[in-house]
């Protein structure tokens, strides 16, 4: 009986585990109530009233996340290994270019509206699952207050109240647009607990949790990106947490990765909770083929509302996003995964997928960041069993976090022993091979050495020769100077003339 508990206790505690380490969302819906508030405001608005402003929002998003591409960022952190990007010996994938500012856009209100249909499920959705996971591996947070900063038209806080309907009384929008104001004011009458306002200048309050998605887009320069990020970090309260959120695009991965080096190398309180399990170098950023970035599904609005035009029910959104606590974390405050105790809290030790996964014929392959600070690609098997993780990487996504560890086989197994034979055969022929190649390395080195000296005496000699032999010409015979030969052959000559 006894064994029978502690077999339940385990697969209780690897399916929480589990559940934990799934960090993607179904395909999220808009609430009924936003969606009621939509239909009344298209109803007094018209859908062409819309269409002829979607394509100059599309035009102007698409502009400015679309005009830059991957390349190797700069960074303070230290690294794992290999030499920093900013060290001049190292290799960088793409010139250093200068940062291209798009044009701002001014939202009236047929463009803020026509933004709202275009992207109000794709935010809310996002910013829904980034959330979640906050909610499932800290289920001490419960934030009594929360600032939506750069509110647009009001789903962060309707993402909040989603996640903490009961805890969360105070929820503050801040946006600048007017238009986008009168907008998130109609979609959030549901909502209580949501008060508005233009600035944050205004506020003197601290927030548990604060949202700011899609707003370092908007601003000019990285001067202006830091001080917002101080100041949303001032205006955190202590063991708050802190979220950005950002186009999954080459430049809104550069503005989070900017985003991470300040607040890391800022600030000694500022714990990271995600995505990232280590708090090096981003990996990704020195590499420069590419960006982190993640992927949420969200379903289009119904036809009712806006007619899409797409035979696709759900949309795919890409995004990338830091989460900072300000306070400890079990990693921070040096303790191991074999300290802790909650999944909850092993959860700050695991590794992240951060490529989409591949499923193949009893294999399933997908890039981790690991702990170490590395990116590498683990390859799960059928072998592996359970124990290694087969059957959650099946259902694995991209995303999600990687609860095990790197699988070892079994010794025992006659294939395993084989296996380990064949890699150690392999193993010392390619020492012997290293080998050889050093000894005739280094007999070359002798050779080439020898040669050197003999060439060196050789010039010696021939310097100590030339130092020996007289300035003047000698006769072989006489031994006299030949100067002196044709003067003396002279004047015998006149003497005979």
């Amino acid at each position: 009986e006894a064994e029978a508990e502690a077999a339940e206790q385990d697969d209780s505690v690897a399916a929480r585990e589990a559940f934990i380490a799934q960090c993607n969302l179904n395909p999220q819906t808009l609430p009924p109530q936003v969606l009621g508030r939509l239909r009344e405001v298209m109803q007094d608005r018209g859908r062409q009233f819309v269409k002829t402003n979607a394509s100059y929002v599309l035009d102007g998003l698409r502009l400015r996340n679309s005009n830059e591409k991957p390349k190797v960022l700069p960074t303070s952190l230290p690294t794992v290994d290999g030499p920093l990007p900013t060290d001049p010996t190292a290799p960088r994938k793409t010139p250093t270019q200068k940062e291209e500012v798009a044009p701002p856009m001014n939202y009236d209100i047929p463009q803020a509206l026509a933004y709202t249909v275009l992207k109000a499920p794709q935010s809310f959705a996002v910013t829904s699952r980034v959330l979640k996971e906050l909610k499932y591996r800290l289920p001490e947070f419960k934030p009594k207050s929360a600032l939506d900063f750069g509110a647009g038209p009001g789903l962060g806080a309707w993402a909040i109240h989603n996640v903490w309907p009961e805890q969360t009384t105070d929820i503050l929008a801040v946006e600048a647009n007017e238009a986008m104001t009168s907008i998130g004011k109609k979609l959030t009458e549901d909502l209580s607990s949501v008060r508005w306002q233009y600035g944050l200048h205004a506020s003197t309050k601290k927030f548990d949790l604060i949202v700011a998605a899609y707003v370092f887009d908007e601003l000019k320069d990285k001067t202006a990106r830091n001080f917002i990020a101080e100041t949303l970090w001032r205006t955190l309260s202590d063991n708050g947490l802190l979220v950005l959120i950002e186009p999954g695009t080459p430049k809104g991965f550069r503005y989070v990765h900017e985003f991470r080096e300040f607040m890391l190398s800022s600030f000694d309180v500022a714990s990271l909770v995600a995505p990232c399990p280590h708090s090096f170098a981003c990996p990704v950023a020195l590499k420069g083929q590419g960006w982190c970035n993640f992927a949420q599904g969200s379903t289009v609005l119904p036809n009712d509302v806006y007619d899409v035009k797409t035979h696709r029910h759900v949309v795919e959104e890409r995004f990338s996003y830091m989460v900072f606590k300000k306070g400890p974390t079990p990693r921070t405050e040096g303790k191991t995964i074999e300290q802790v105790e909650t999944p909850e809290q092993k959860s700050f030790f695991w590794d992240r997928i951060v490529r989409p996964t591949k499923t193949r014929v009893k294999h399933v392959l997908f890039n981790l960041c690991t702990t170490q600070g590395k990116e590498e690609l683990r390859v799960v098997s059928k072998s592996h069993g359970v124990s290694g993780g087969y059957k959650f990487a099946k259902e694995a996504e991209w995303g999600d976090l990687w609860n095990y560890p790197l699988w070892r086989a079994n010794d025992k197994n006659p294939k395993t022993q084989r296996r380990r034979e064949h890699e150690e055969r392999v193993r010392r022929k390619q020492e012997r091979k290293e080998m050889e190649k050093e000894h005739i390395k280094s007999q070359k080195n002798i050779v080439e050495n020898l040669r050197a000296k003999q060439i060196s005496r050789f010039e010696q000699e021939r310097k100590r020769q030339i130092s020996q032999q007289p300035s003047e010409p000698v006769d072989p015979v006489t031994g006299r100077p030949l100067d002196d030969e044709l003067e003396s052959d002279s004047d015998d000559e006149n003497k005979h003339f």
